[in-house]
Order: structure tokens, then C-alpha cells, then sequence
């Protein structure tokens, strides 16, 4: 059999056969478990058949790639006209978003054949055998009407039984939301064969408006894309709810597409999703509180330390509350994720010291020119892909649980940059790093100094809008053991923000949980919001918090019409009417809220709770006491350079004012000698004129004048 491979290998190249999915997920196989790309061969009457599409004979004109390919030529060889890639003065482009085609550039299919029915196949490292297309699979028929467009789907998931909702070739075919999407997307006719399963979902521009951890759900995704689509579909309904049904039929229960919107070719997801909303459900009990009535709390065990055993439900709540008002506003959050993946020293770029003329000198060397043994991102994935692709396999590689187990250690000494796997007795021996405060070894210390392998940059912060938490609330769930409804109480923790971290929403929770229950003081959380703090923060299990609600900016209007010149019908933003809104109701209703029901009962909440005691700071706190107080005075010297800039900026505003004023006398005062000036210039032509006028009368006055 003959396959095309998207590694550069091109027509002709032989894939062996590889069988499928032997792990799929729940222990039920999605989809077709073959392993390989189209099989193109040859019929006996010597034309060319594609087993499952749609054979072409050699004088049948077959439509040309739409990415700028020809029509049939003479013969019956499809002749591919495709332009050299344009080579920008001193710009790499290879491996970057703007290279998708990197891949399939310069490939032909066989005689008689369209470039759209031919599967490239996905190239990466450590692909799943279940991420080959498998051989015998088709488009299927779709209508003439169809043609690619843009377009955003709003979906819902229960994200329990995968691993977050972007796609990772590393896993088996189904484990993440995106494998499921496109797959549907294909079956229901809308992605061409040639753009199927590529790197990172490259060839459909795919964008999400949110990435979320593994286990983690939402009602309010939104994927753009670019797809197959019949734009009269947005003339009857302008949320596209008949597309939105076909891609239902080929979803699992737990996946929903609420509308399929048509956008603008310009509109990215992640770009333009403005504001996210999540929830998360934290049962009663974790924070020693028992259902509504139960002011003795004899139901629930204290699940906290000893000096906090005294609060009450009100002192909990209120304290719990103000842990998270302390997180609003705009922040670094670096010790709220992990950093290391936010650093501008992260893969796609790497800062490099040198020394010159005794002077100390940083450049950055760019991701295509690090030396080989270092660049890991060989299938030319961007950053952005790359955090994409690792963020569950890292999850899954340093964390067998959604909570801190006997790994924390390891993990909070990974998060701390660069150390040595042998730890020193003493631990500054052989660090050449700046001063600091406290201990490095437990993850608690201040920087004095600026740390070139721990760099704190822009794309740690984020700006939290508001951050609440309601009251104990009650919902009936089925019981795990017997099936009897049983009620469980929770509080309902609502989060808003521009947008959010890897772990960012679980590390803030439980941060203040441990502050409710007496492991955290809650002067110490301003603290690990400074860019000089290092500080480790537990991690709260993910089953219970999705995503709610987003909100997109308005769309953008291309006053050229040739970039649209068919563009159907669109809303002036993405916004779920009211009808949309009741699916996605009752979705969370009918799917989300039981599929949630039995993590309420799960045992990763005591083990959680249970963690808390093992955190490092209750061993640490003279180094917390002395972050505390460099932190103390930090925040002053803050306040005195911003007082004294306030002073300098008012000099300077001052010094202005009074150059203004000087420059306005003096302008006047020029003003005022031009009009004396002029005054005495009208004065003497006066006296001039009558002296003239004197002199004539006196001529004319003169004796034998006639």
C-alpha cells in the first residue's frame, strides 16, 4: 500500500500497518483503530481508485487545490502550481503558525487524484498509533453547496472522562474534547481529508477561547475554525442550530455543540474572548462546614489545624472570603502555576549571559537557532502548541492525582528553576544565583536580586475581576454505594477574570482553604503576589469547576468587499440568545450536574485536606516571617518611589506651569510695546499729514495764487 506522509517523504512513501487503539478510553474503542493513511492503487482498467472516495478517471476534470492548485492538465496528472514560500529578510519562519503548510508544500497526489482527498498523515513525537488516519477511511458525500468558512462553535462538556480539551498526539485517539470535535466535524462532512488530524489542528486554524486542565468542564467554549459548511444554513437560523445537529449526531452525550456562528476571517477564539467565568463547586465539608441549620457542625469532622478549631461558620466563610478578594485585581501569579512554562526563557526562546568588556551581556537565541540538543520542539510546534501539548502530559508525567501527594516535593522543587537533583547540606554551596531570604530547598524564599533562570515577565500576570464565594447551598446526588439520594452540601466559588493559568483557579482555591483552615496566615498572600516571592501552593482537585460563561468583543467590519464579498448572515458579537441559553441550561441540568454528583462523594477530598498538613510553610515560618518583612519593606520603598515620582511628576508639572506663565508674560509684554510702538507710528504720520496739509493751505493762501 502507498500512503502520502506529511514528514517530507511525499508521493510513494510506505506506511507499515499499525494497530489501533489498544487503551482507548472507559475500555470502549472510538472510532477506527486501523493505523493507516488512504491506500491509492491502481484498478484493471488502469485508472486510479481510492478504496472508500470517489473514483476519477484520467480525462475527468477533477477540482484543483483551492489553496492555489490548477485544474487537470494534460494526461490526467493534477500539475499543482504552488509558490515558493516567501523567504522575509532576517525572519526564521520555520516552525511557526505561519509555516502550516510547511508540511504538505510541494507534494502531488497520484494521477487522477484531488490534493483534498488524499490523508496526510499526523507527524510528531511519540505519536499514539491511534493518531494515524486509518486506511480505509473517507469524507463522506456532501452537497455542492458546501464551501469553507469561518466559523465559531459554542460547546459544552463534562470534562471528568478526559484529558482537558486540547488536543495531545501523545494520548490515545478521543481522550481530549478537540479529538472528539474534530471528529465529528470530519463525519459530518465539514474538514476535508487533506486537512484532517494535522499538527495542533494547524490547517483548520483552529483557536479555543479557553484551554482547560484535565478533568475540568464548561458550558461556554468556543472553537473557531475554518469549515465545510452550507451558508444558507444562517439564513433560517442565525446560530447555525441545523449545523450545530449534525455535528451532535456523531458527539458523545457528554459533548454538545450549541450553535455553529458564522465569523469573520480574521476572529481567533483565544484572541477575542475577552472575559471567562468559571465556577467551582467546593464541598461543605472541606472546610469543616455542615449543611444550613447545623450551627454546632456536629456532622463534620475539623478538618483543619488546632489554633483555627475555635471559628465558627461565619469566621470560616469570612476569612475564606477575604483569601480570595486578595487574589482581584491585576497580579503576577507566577506562584499560582507552573512558571516555568510562562518564563520568556521557555522553549521557543532562551536568554543566554555572557561577559563582555567585563560587562554583563543577555541575548536572546531564538528556538531555530539552539543547538540540537536542546531544541525539543523538532516537529516545529510554536510555544503556544507546545503549552497546548504538554500541559496534561507534564500533569500526567509528575502527577497521578488531581491533588498533592508524595510527588509535592519533587514538583515544588521543579517549579523552583534550575537545581542540582543532589541536594547540598547546605544549600547555597555552589549556587551563583542573587541573594535571597528564606529557603530555596522548601520552595520559600525572596529574591534579592534578578534571577536570569527564573525570570518573571508579562505573561505571568493576570487581572482578576472579582473573585466570591456564596453560602452553603444543598443539591441530592445519588449515592455511590446504594443509589439512595443522599444531600450534599457545598459552596459555590465564582471566578472572573481576562483570562487564566495553567492551575491558576485550583492553586488560588486552595490557597484560601488552607487560609481558612489555619495552615496559611493570610498576610502571607500578598506576599506570593510580589515578583521577588517564591512560594509553593497546594493544588485543589479539578472535578467540580467549568467554565460558565465568556464574552467576546464585538466583531470587526471589513469595509473591503472583496475579503468577504459572501459573507452570510452574523450577530455583531457572539452571544447566545435566549433559546441557546435554555439548551445550555438544561445541558447542565440533565449532564453536567449528575456527571459531578459523585465527586462530591469522592475520597480525593480528604486526601486534599488531609495534604494540607504537609505543606512545608508550617516547618518554614521563620522564612515566611522574614519574606513577610521583606515584603514590608519592599512595599514601602514601593510607596516612597511612587510618592517621590508623584513629587517629581508635580515639580515637573509646576516647572511647566511657571514656563508657561513666563513665555505668556513675555508674549504679552512684546504685545504690549508693539502696540506702543504702533501708537506712535499712527501719532507721527498724524502729525506728518496735517504739517503736509498746513503747508499746502498755506501755499494756496499765498499772494498772486489764482
Amino acid at each position: 500500500m502507498v500512503t502520502v506522509a506529511a514528514d517530507g517523504s511525499g508521493e510513494g512513501s510506505v506506511s507499515e500497518a499499525n494497530g489501533g487503539r489498544a487503551d482507548s478510553k472507559d475500555g470502549i474503542e472510538k472510532g477506527i483503530s486501523s493505523g493507516r493513511g488512504l491506500p491509492l492503487g491502481s484498478d484493471s482498467a488502469g485508472g486510479i481508485s481510492l478504496k472508500g472516495s470517489r473514483q476519477l478517471s484520467a480525462t475527468q476534470p477533477i477540482r484543483g487545490d483551492r489553496r492555489g492548485g490548477e485544474g487537470l492538465a494534460s494526461g490526467g496528472r493534477v500539475e499543482r502550481k504552488r509558490s515558493e514560500w516567501k523567504k522575509v529578510k532576517n525572519k526564521n519562519v520555520q516552525g511557526t503558525r505561519a509555516d502550516r503548510r510547511a508540511d504538505t508544500r510541494g507534494l502531488e497526489p497520484p494521477d487522477g487524484v484531488a490534493f483534498e482527498d488524499v490523508a496526510i498523515q499526523p507527524v510528531s513525537t511519540n505519536l499514539h498509533p491511534s493518531q494515524l488516519i486509518p486506511e480505509d477511511l473517507r469524507r463522506p458525500d456532501v452537497p455542492d453547496t458546501f464551501k469553507k468558512k469561518p466559523v465559531a462553535l459554542l460547546v459544552g462538556y463534562v470534562g471528568t472522562g478526559y484529558c482537558g480539551n486540547t488536543t495531545n498526539p501523545v494520548l490515545p485517539r478521543g481522550f481530549t474534547v478537540d479529538d472528539e470535535l474534530e471528529d465529528a466535524a470530519f463525519k459530518a462532512g465539514g474538514i476535508l481529508l487533506s486537512n484532517y488530524r494535522s499538527r495542533a489542528l494547524s490547517r483548520l486554524k483552529w483557536s479555543r477561547s479557553s484551554r482547560t486542565d484535565k478533568g475540568v468542564s464548561s458550558l461556554a467554549t468556543v472553537v473557531s475554525l475554518r469549515m465545510e459548511v452550507n451558508p444558507a444554513a444562517w439564513d433560517e437560523d442565525i446560530e447555525g442550530g441545523s449545523i450545530a445537529a449534525s455535528l451532535n449526531k456523531h458527539l458523545p452525550s457528554e459533548v454538545r455543540v450549541f450553535g455553529v456562528y458564522s465569523v469573520p476571517k480574521g476572529f481567533q477564539a483565544r484572541r477575542v474572548c475577552t472575559q471567562r467565568t468559571y465556577d467551582y463547586l467546593l464541598p461543605a465539608r472541606v472546610l469543616g462546614l455542615g449543611p444550613p441549620g447545623d450551627k454546632a457542625n456536629n456532622a463534620v469532622a475539623w478538618p483543619g489545624t488546632e489554633a483555627a478549631a475555635g471559628r465558627t461558620d461565619e469566621e470560616i466563610l469570612a476569612a475564606f472570603r477575604a483569601a480570595l478578594r486578595v487574589f482581584e485585581g491585576s497580579h503576577p501569579f507566577h506562584n499560582y502555576t507552573r512558571r516555568s512554562y510562562y518564563s520568556p526563557a521557555h522553549k521557543s526562546n532562551r536568554m543566554e549571559v555572557s561577559f563582555e568588556g567585563g560587562k554583563k551581556k543577555r541575548t536572546w537565541k531564538p528556538k531555530s537557532q539552539k543547538d540540537d540538543d536542546d531544541d525539543d520542539a523538532s516537529d516545529g510546534s510554536t510555544m503556544e502548541e507546545e503549552l497546548e501539548v504538554n500541559e496534561e502530559e507534564e500533569e500526567a508525567k509528575e502527577r497521578e492525582s488531581f491533588f498533592l501527594g508524595k510527588d509535592d516535593k519533587a514538583e515544588a522543587e521543579n517549579s523552583m528553576g534550575k537545581q542540582s537533583e543532589k541536594k547540598e547540606e547546605d544549600e547555597r554551596v555552589g549556587y551563583s544565583g542573587p541573594d535571597y531570604i528564606g529557603t530555596r530547598r522548601d520552595a520559600y524564599y525572596w529574591l534579592m536580586g534578578r534571577d536570569d533562570d527564573d525570570l518573571i515577565g508579562i505573561k505571568h500576570s493576570r487581572k482578576v475581576s472579582y473573585f466570591i464565594a456564596g453560602d452553603v447551598e444543598t443539591t441530592s446526588v445519588a449515592s455511590v454505594d446504594d443509589g439512595e439520594m443522599r444531600t450534599e452540601s457545598f459552596v459555590r466559588v465564582t471566578v472572573c477574570g481576562d483570562s487564566f493559568m495553567l492551575y491558576q483557579i485550583r492553586k488560588m482555591i486552595a490557597t484560601a482553604v488552607a487560609v481558612a483552615l489555619g495552615h496559611i496566615p493570610q498576610s502571607f498572600l500578598p506576599v506570593t503576589l510580589s515578583r521577588h516571592a517564591r512560594a509553593a501552593t497546594p493544588l485543589a482537585p479539578a472535578s467540580t469547576l467549568y467554565l460558565r460563561r465568556a464574552q467576546f468583543m464585538t466583531f470587526r467590519v471589513s469595509n473591503d468587499v472583496k475579503a468577504e464579498p459572501s459573507s452570510p448572515p452574523r450577530l455583531e458579537r457572539l452571544e447566545p440568545s435566549a433559546h441557546v441559553q435554555s439548551n445550555i441550561d438544561a445541558f447542565q441540568r440533565a449532564v453536567l450536574v449528575p456527571a459531578m454528583a459523585p465527586a462530591f462523594q469522592s475520597d480525593e477530598w480528604a486526601v486534599f485536606t488531609a495534604n494540607l498538613f504537609k505543606l512545608r510553610i508550617g516547618a518554614n515560618m521563620d522564612a515566611v516571617e522574614a519574606m513577610t518583612s521583606a515584603h514590608g519593606t519592599h512595599v514601602v520603598m514601593q510607596a516612597e518611589q511612587r510618592m517621590q515620582r508623584a513629587e517629581d511628576q508635580a515639580r515637573e508639572a509646576e516647572r511647566v506651569q511657571r514656563a508657561d506663565e513666563q513665555e505668556a508674560a513675555r508674549a504679552s509684554k512684546e504685545n504690549a510695546s508693539s502696540e506702543i510702538v504702533n501708537d506712535d507710528e499712527i501719532t507721527d504720520r498724524d502729525d506728518n499729514a496735517a504739517h503736509v496739509n498746513g503747508l499746502e493751505g498755506g501755499a494756496s493762501n499765498a499772494p498772486g495764487s489764482s
